[in-house]
């Protein structure tokens, strides 16, 4: 958590895998509506995927004034992240 004022602050969820992951195309695309990727192992993986799944779930952050992002390197992994911002209690 991230304090951004006195009322304000920042969630951050990460969650981080060490598979195969994407390449830079890939990434750039991935929240894309009906995105699939092009990469072999990835189609072999996802065969019953629509690609609309991760477009969906990055509106829905951002309709909440947070976003989703994610960080990936062919070969070594994924990190996804949810961030929303909310009031503080008092």
């Amino acid at each position: 958590m991230t304090k951004i004022s006195k009322s304000l602050v920042e969630i951050r969820i990460s969650v981080k895998d060490t598979g195969i992951g994407m390449n830079e195309l890939d990434v750039k695309n991935l929240f894309s509506s009906y995105f699939k990727s092009s990469d072999p192992v990835s189609k072999l993986m996802n065969t019953r995927s629509n690609g609309i799944g991760l477009n969906l779930c990055k509106r829905i952050m951002r309709g909440l004034q947070g976003d989703l992002e994610v960080i990936s390197q062919k070969g070594k992994g994924s990190t996804f992240t949810l961030s929303l911002k909310t009031d503080v209690a008092d």
